[in-house]
């Protein structure tokens, strides 16, 4: 565009400097009306250098606008992709998604699996032995009588009431 403007000026400056040398030759002066003229012509060429310059600017604009989108629709595809990851290893774990950290599926796998590893370990751990074996050889009506607690005697009596 500066470019354009030079040139433009650079014509104005030589058309000027030929009038004034014809103006000192003595060859030959311009009127008022052929300067005006002159000036007028060179002002319609530079005008038509910049037409349509308001159309580029608007699509430069536009441009700008659709890249402005582009980068919004990229983020939010990507934090769509991420929550769908997120739900899929929430799924598959069974860890509740607000604890599970990563970007990748395997980041989040892994953080998943650490955290279920790490609530197994909180876990109490019970005997193995629950008590009541089926394989527990049942009292007799003598063994039961022979109970000196009275408390375990009628317990005992209570589980083995067939006998008496």
């Amino acid at each position: 565009m500066a470019d354009n403007t030079t040139q433009a000026t650079t014509e104005d400056n030589t058309q000027a400097q030929e009038a004034q040398t014809q103006v000192q030759g003595g060859a030959r002066m311009f009127t008022q009306e052929e300067v005006n003229r002159l000036v007028g012509d060179a002002r319609t060429k530079e005008r038509k250098k910049y037409e349509g310059f308001e159309d580029y600017k608007a699509k430069a604009e536009a441009t700008a606008d659709y890249d402005d989108i582009k980068a919004e629709r990229d983020r939010l595809t990507a934090e769509v992709e991420k929550r769908d990851l997120l739900d899929k290893v929430s799924t598959s774990t069974g860890v509740p998604k607000n604890l599970i950290h990563g970007e990748t599926e395997e980041q989040m796998m892994a953080s998943a699996q650490a955290l279920n590893t790490y609530i197994e370990s909180l876990k109490p751990s019970y005997p193995q032995d629950k008590g009541g074996a089926k394989s527990a050889k049942p009292l007799t009506k003598e063994e039961i009588l022979k109970i000196e607690d009275t408390e375990a005697r009628m317990a005992a009596i209570a589980q083995h009431i067939e006998l008496f």
